[in-house]
């Protein structure tokens, strides 16, 4: 509650609204609750958009067999731009052109538009994922 400036009534509104993302998504309510317990610091820089940023991670990192702690790991690189350019200049090496920009990645904060623009960029290249080899696969999730 202190970290993200809400009240006791609000925090049991927010706890509702996880609840219901949790139940129209098929994400276990204790797996939701768990994830945004642990990663509620770090959102809190979102301010009162914070439990919408989690929301839409949460989704995003089920349909990715991921956890929301592992989504935000990938976009934080993001979050200066000589990380970024490091980060999108290995991205645009290995997918073979300019898929990425360095300072579209940092400009973009929410995380979920971060996610989207790198999903973005690995099917520009013509080739999806599981079409990869081995070892293709193994450098983008490095990168």
């Amino acid at each position: 509650m202190a970290s993200m400036g809400v009240t006791g009534e609000e925090a049991a509104d927010l706890q509702a609204s996880l609840f219901l993302v949790a139940q129209e998504n098929g994400i276990a309510t204790t797996k939701m609750m768990g994830a945004f317990s642990e990663t509620a610091v770090e959102l809190s820089a979102f301010g009162d958009k914070a439990v919408d940023v989690f929301a839409d991670l949460a989704v995003a990192a089920e349909g990715a067999n991921m956890t929301v702690g592992e989504l935000l790991g990938i976009t934080r690189q993001f979050d200066t731009f000589d990380s970024a350019t490091q980060a999108v200049g290995r991205l645009n090496a290995l997918l073979g052109g300019p898929f990425l920009n360095s300072l579209e990645m940092v400009m973009v904060t929410d995380p979920t538009e971060r996610i989207s623009m790198l999903s973005d960029a690995l099917n520009a290249t013509g080739k999806s994922f599981q079409d990869m080899s081995y070892f293709e696969r193994k450098a983008i999730a490095d990168a």
